[in-house]
């Protein structure tokens, strides 16, 4: 009862307004899951058991390193490791942030900055004044060092967050106006648009910008196969989604991708939330797999890859049974008479243009038959010279 008063009272209003009106909450939902992902996850990180590597070659060096720890505690898990070569290996496949080396006078850090920049950073500041007061010095060992056109590591964040926004972005379109379009058409379209799309992101990150030396071509490949599972899977939600696919989108491939995937912060001193996502969101593998073919660090590739395999089963899934879905409700509104208040308002911004377009003719003096085609009316204004009055009207100006 109370959606039928409202639905009566609001289509009172201009046609253009209710349109407006009605992707107001796109606004809305950006702003409220950009406090609740990004501000809430990046506010305040925090260290909870941050995965340092110890070389504990004898019981000596081994009680050392549990005393660290309990310095530390709660802010790092020490992990042991016979060998310096074995702790640099888990620092460089990104199982620990950091690794030690005790020595006699000082210990050595060894870090990878080209696998996490803040990692890299934090476990420096964090470790150096437990040795001191242990009596140690600290120097660093930086096994992967980021390169002078990244210092700041942050490529391939923004490289994750593009592959996001370029998969998912067109999938949105083809879910919002492309309904009826066969499954051959979409997938074209995505592995199309897809492959364009990666070619266009490492030409400019890489020959143009610079930040990227070589790989091009498996970065291009890998760039296109996650652009275009991203969009299988959005445009298998859309069928159920329709236009508010944007907020299934949106919510699985940048809010809570973003903040799980280790790109900004590392994840370890993220909310246990996101700490749980990264193993589930494309964040975290995308992020990986660009650190492991530009910089040869993290787990390597068959992450990512599975986790893509994984994301576009789904998405053929949901794209089958999804498109049959959309068709049943689709033929079910029509059979019972429902509309939306999304088609009211384009069915009334239609009547109130054909109703300014035949006041243009008046005034002009032209004769506006009712079985002239619009866009024949359309010629007709712009030959007469009424042009902007067609855009400016003031009966459509003072009807708002």
């Amino acid at each position: 009862m109370f959606t039928r008063w409202w639905r009566k009272r609001y289509s009172q209003l201009s046609p253009n307004l209710q349109l407006v009106g009605l992707q107001m909450w796109m606004p809305l939902f950006f702003i409220t899951m950009f406090c609740l992902c990004y501000i809430y996850a990046f506010h305040a990180p925090t260290l909870q058991d941050m995965p340092i590597g110890y070389v504990a070659s004898s019981q000596a060096t081994g009680t050392q390193g549990k005393s660290l720890e309990k310095m530390l505690k709660g802010a790092i898990k020490i992990s042991f490791y016979p060998t310096f070569d074995a702790a640099s290996a888990a620092v460089r496949k990104g199982d620990m942030a950091a690794a030690i080396a005790s020595g006699a006078k000082s210990d050595t850090l060894i870090i990878a900055s080209s696998h996490q920049n803040q990692a890299a950073i934090i476990a420096e500041k964090v470790i150096t004044p437990a040795e001191a007061a242990l009596g140690k010095t600290l120097k660093d060992a930086d096994i992967a060092p980021l390169p002078p056109y990244d210092w700041a590591g942050t490529v391939t964040m923004y490289l994750m967050m593009v592959t996001c926004f370029g998969g998912y972005m067109v999938a949105m379109f083809l879910s919002m106006v492309g309904g009826p379009l066969k499954h051959s058409t979409r997938l074209i379209t995505l592995g199309l648009m897809s492959f364009i799309t990666s070619f266009i992101v490492q030409f400019l990150v890489g020959p143009v910008i610079g930040a990227v030396h070589g790989h091009f071509l498996l970065l291009w490949m890998s760039g296109w196969l996650w652009m275009f599972t991203i969009g299988v899977f959005v445009n298998g939600i859309g069928y159920f989604t329709g236009r508010f696919v944007t907020v299934a989108a949106m919510l699985v491939f940048i809010f809570l991708s973003m903040p799980a995937s280790g790109g900004a912060f590392p994840v370890y001193m993220m909310p246990k939330l996101f700490q749980v996502l990264n193993h589930v969101v494309v964040g975290g593998a995308l992020s990986e797999m660009f650190r492991h073919i530009i910089y040869n660090v993290g787990p390597g590739l068959l992450r990512a890859y599975i986790m893509a395999a994984g994301y576009l089963i789904v998405g053929v899934i949901l794209s089958i049974v999804g498109k049959r879905y959309w068709e049943w409700k689709q033929a079910s509104r029509i059979l019972a008479g429902e509309t939306t208040m999304f088609k009211d308002a384009n069915d009334a911004k239609a009547a109130n243009s054909d109703r300014i377009r035949r006041q243009i003719f008046k005034d002009a003096g032209i004769p506006f038959p009712d079985d002239v085609p619009i866009e024949v009316a359309d010629e007709a204004i712009a030959v007469s010279g009424h042009v902007d009055d067609m855009f400016y009207a003031p009966n459509e100006l003072t009807h708002d």
